[in-house]
């Protein structure tokens, strides 16, 4: 009954291993990093992240130390073999340990980080992503809680102590300099270069907050403050924002209210631009704007433009530039900085936004 035994928990340890292996395969030869595939508009996509630290970006930069700490996990399973093969509970749960621990140990040996790739938006917050082997860990721990919840050893570990990785990284999002992505008329979350940056930049230690505003008809001045009024909360004044388009504009809205450190305007413009998207545009572009209050509001103004956008005239980034007693950076041939233009990634944007924090 032993062999028996033995031979379904290293059978389902294998399966997760390779199902692990493949799934990340898969991911790494169809994606380069931080590049997104959604698959359910703001619920789930596939987002190739290399994560040096552990399961849902713990301990960041720690690959060689937790490359370690799993071959400890993995002689404390074998040690105890005949014991964890004793009952169904435990059979399945170490097995399951066993083959996620082995598959992101496989990935830090060989590549120095781990590949992720599962992305969820819950409740419009980013839930931090993870692959098949995390979710085997995960699944087979709670397992184990579950299978020894009325056992002396359990039930004497103080509740504050299991709360403790939680807090860790609860107090870790809270203390990161935070960073808030406005994308454009008819965009999302998703598109042109916005998941690659805030993945660069979320493995640099910054919390990132991309929210998905209402498109046209729905889309308004008015619609946005409302879907963007629990974003503007978590604002703080070593805050950065950064807007894409007509994004830009409705930030100058959300900065006659609150303080940042810095605002990064790409393809930005006030008033209206004489096209076909004036119609859906008018409401954050003709407002009369309390350009005092901007400028007090945010010490530093980034604008970058491009000589040949095809909607929004070098003349309109001027005038905004003026506005805010800043400068224009002007990029040749970059068109509308969207995925049409090739801007699928934006290294120039992100060297402007680390080298301001030296």
């Amino acid at each position: 009954m032993r062999d028996y035994r033995g031979f379904q928990f290293f059978g389902i340890a294998l399966l997760i291993l390779i199902v692990d292996q493949w799934t990340k395969h898969v991911v790494r030869a169809s994606l380069i990093p931080g590049q997104t595939m959604p698959i359910i508009d703001g619920f789930f996509s596939l987002w190739y992240v290399q994560n040096t630290g552990a399961g849902f970006g713990l301990f960041k930069e720690w690959t060689l130390m937790l490359a370690w700490i799993s071959v400890i996990v993995l002689g404390f399973i074998l040690y105890y073999f005949d014991e964890a093969i004793k009952e169904r509970t435990t059979l399945l749960a170490t097995a399951l340990i066993l083959g996620g621990t082995i598959g992101n140990m496989i990935d830090r040996f060989a590549f120095q980080h781990v590949t992720d790739f599962f992305d969820f938006f819950l409740m419009n917050d980013h839930w931090p992503t993870f692959n098949i082997a995390d979710s085997a860990i995960v699944i087979g721990a709670l397992g184990l809680l579950w299978h020894f919840r009325k056992s002396e050893a359990v039930q004497e570990i103080p509740q504050r102590i299991k709360r403790i990785p939680g807090r860790i990284k609860s107090r870790l999002k809270r203390n990161a300099q935070r960073v808030f992505i406005i994308h454009g008329s008819y965009g999302s979350p998703g598109e042109n270069w916005y998941p690659w940056l805030r993945g660069e930049l979320e493995r640099l230690g910054y919390r990132v907050y991309v929210p998905k505003l209402p498109k046209p008809p729905k889309q308004s001045l008015q619609t946005w403050r409302r879907k963007f009024r629990k974003y503007e909360k978590k604002i703080k004044p070593d805050s950065i924002v950064i807007g894409h388009s007509l994004g830009c504009a409705f930030l100058l809205d959300v900065l006659e209210r609150k303080k940042v450190k810095s605002a990064y305007f790409v393809s930005g413009f006030t008033g209206l631009l004489r096209n076909k998207f004036d119609a859906v545009n008018r409401s954050f572009v003709t407002k009369s704007f309390n350009w005092d209050n901007i400028r007090k509001h945010c010490a530093h103004f980034t604008i970058i433009h491009s000589n040949n956008d095809p909607y929004v005239p070098l003349a309109k980034a001027e005038m905004l530039a003026k506005k805010l007693e800043a400068s224009v950076t002007v990029i040749k041939g970059a068109g509308h900085f969207n995925k049409f233009s090739g801007y699928r990634k934006f290294g120039r944007l992100l060297r402007e936004i680390t080298l301001s924090k030296k």
